[in-house]
């Protein structure tokens, strides 16, 4: 371990490496399910965000490194689906998977044996709200009218509700961590 500096101190964000290979798998799954089933399967003609929910549970079955690496490959994938610059929701998935990950190291211990459906509600929530609001600052476009934007903030997050737990075990079948 090298020098730090006064105040800094080196921290590991887990102990195992990141398996970057079986990331990419979720993340390409996760875009081809987008694609074909989530695509034309809306509630008031909004579907839900698959990739938000990857990335919490990324974080959330992962910790902090898996999450936030889950988390933009999810988002880049996510990218490829909207008109807007590339890395906005790279940033977001990014962004929700460490937090989410930071969140597990810090108030669960162990493995998870069911998966906290308000933080993920919450998460989701958060995530498709600071969404809007990067888009709105780093492109050209204008917010929908604000019951627009609320539907589309809640809508989604009440379908993480409903996708949480089968993508909790695609998740962790993929990872090897099933139990």
């Amino acid at each position: 371990m090298g020098p730090t500096m006064a105040g800094f101190e080196r921290r590991e964000f887990g102990e195992r490496p990141v398996p970057i290979l079986r990331l990419l798998l979720i993340a390409a799954v996760g875009l081809a399910v987008h694609s074909t089933l989530f695509y034309r399967l809306r509630l008031a003609g909004i579907g839900p965000d698959v990739f938000l929910v990857l990335a919490t549970l990324g974080g959330l079955e992962l910790g902090v490194a898996g999450g936030a690496a889950l988390g933009v490959l999810t988002g880049l994938a996510a990218d490829m689906t909207t008109h807007l610059p590339v890395g906005l929701w790279a940033f977001v998935g990014g962004l929700i998977g460490f937090a989410m990950g930071l969140v597990r190291e810090r108030a669960f211990t162990g493995t998870l044996q069911r998966p906290p459906l308000l933080l993920v509600f919450v998460s989701v929530l958060f995530g498709t709200s600071l969404y809007p609001a990067l888009a709105l600052v780093v492109s050209d476009v204008s917010l929908p009218s604000p019951l627009r934007l609320f539907k589309m903030v809640l809508i989604p997050s009440l379908w993480s509700l409903a996708l949480v737990l089968p993508l909790r075990r695609f998740v962790r079948l993929i990872m090897g961590t099933s139990s």
